[in-house]
């Protein structure tokens, strides 16, 4: 029972290698273990792994396709910005998609987020596409692979103020519009659990609520990249205001 126990952790793609070689080092420690203490080992290792996987991997209602690491930089002007997100790509297992399919939603590293020094916010969504979730052995230069099919289209989004968001407006980060380009950005395989650093970049844009200019215009705005689960009680409402361009 316990080989097979970890037999089937260490044929997990997505295990942790330091722990699946702790577990090969340890085997050989718990064949030797009365029963009763080798149980109570193996549960403090599941425990253990549980803890140290990514987040869904053992979940029997959710999974993910892919997890990396995105490092960008955003050229605003004369200022160069840079933001790291940890992303995982989840969705719910197949036995459960049609009663759960929006039930394994990331809270965390959905959008990256620089801050201008005239106190500006950008918002680019974590989303890559296909072919470069599929790279997932070494770094790969994401504007190269996916600038002709960015998946939702190449649109951010500019909040006017960091401290008291008033109005946003999207902007095409590839194209440079309205002096603001992205010019690097890199992904690369991970095990990290996914996170951002918008609460250190702008934390009031988690209280903010970005209204639209159509009933239905919540996928085109940040509400789309910005998880209102993440504990914050709504104390901004920013308006929407038309940008000069989207650099079509």
């Amino acid at each position: 029972m316990i080989s097979d126990y970890i037999e089937k952790l260490m044929r997990s793609t997505r295990a942790n290698a330091t722990i699946a070689k702790l577990i090969s080092a340890i085997e050989p420690l718990i064949a030797k273990i009365k029963a009763r203490r080798r149980m109570t080992l193996v549960i403090c290792v599941g425990v253990l792994a549980f803890w140290a996987l990514p987040p869904n991997t053992l979940d029997p209602f959710c999974t993910y396709r892919s997890q990396y690491r995105l490092d960008a930089v955003l050229q605003v002007g004369n200022e160069l910005l840079a933001s790291t997100v940890f992303v995982q790509k989840s969705h719910s297992r197949r036995w459960v998609s049609q009663m759960n399919s929006a039930g394994c939603v990331q809270r965390y590293g959905k959008a990256l987020s620089f801050r201008s020094l005239d106190n500006r916010v950008f918002l680019i969504h974590s989303d890559i596409c296909r072919s470069v979730e599929q790279l997932s052995e070494f770094q790969v230069d994401v504007i190269e692979h996916c600038s002709r099919n960015w998946p939702n289209e190449p649109i951010g989004f500019i909040v006017d103020n960091a401290t008291t968001p008033t109005t946003w407006k999207p902007f095409n980060f590839l194209k440079g519009d309205q002096d603001v380009k992205l010019v690097s950005m890199k992904a690369s395989p991970t095990l990290w659990h996914p996170s951002d650093d918008l609460q250190n970049t702008a934390p009031n844009i988690l209280k903010s609520s970005f209204d639209t200019n159509n009933p239905n215009g919540w996928w085109n705005s940040p509400e789309r990249i910005l998880n209102r689960r993440r504990g914050n009680n709504i104390t901004f409402h920013v308006r929407m205001q038309q940008p000069d361009s989207l650099g079509h």
